[in-house]
């Protein structure tokens, strides 16, 4: 299949938004590109699929101790299914003030988990070194 990547008027929001803000929510429907769109502005990202019934790399059993060996910046991909990812994301950010972390979980359908993330994701300045 040939693929040919089209121009999103978002990507330089998100850009932006990348290089100001240690934490990055995409939400959207199903199937409008969210994952190709992240991966295609941040091409040193890892990318992580989370999935309903397996426990990608422990996420869901220690969430904190995956986001200390995590390389950074990273996109978890249909991070619903690893909702103790969000509170560890925040403990995270208000841990270390002092680095810049980008981490960009995505693909969230649900209400509950966007109500969740609006709430977690919230901090205080965190300095860039």
């Amino acid at each position: 299949m040939n693929y040919q990547y089209k121009h999103r008027s978002l990507s330089k929001h998100l850009t932006h938004l990348f290089a100001h803000f240690p934490c990055i929510i995409l939400v959207g429907a199903r199937q409008v590109g969210k994952s190709t769109l992240l991966t295609h502005l941040f091409p040193q990202a890892t990318h992580i699929l989370l999935d309903p019934i397996q426990d990608v790399q422990n996420i869901r059993r220690d969430p904190d101790l995956f986001l200390n060996n995590c390389k950074m910046p990273v996109i978890f991909d249909e991070v619903q299914y690893a909702p103790e990812l969000i509170p560890a994301l925040k403990r995270s950010i208000d841990n270390d003030r002092c680095t810049q972390y980008h981490r960009i979980p995505q693909k969230l359908s649900s209400t509950k988990y966007t109500k969740r993330i609006n709430c977690c994701t919230s901090r205080k300045n965190v300095s860039s070194h």
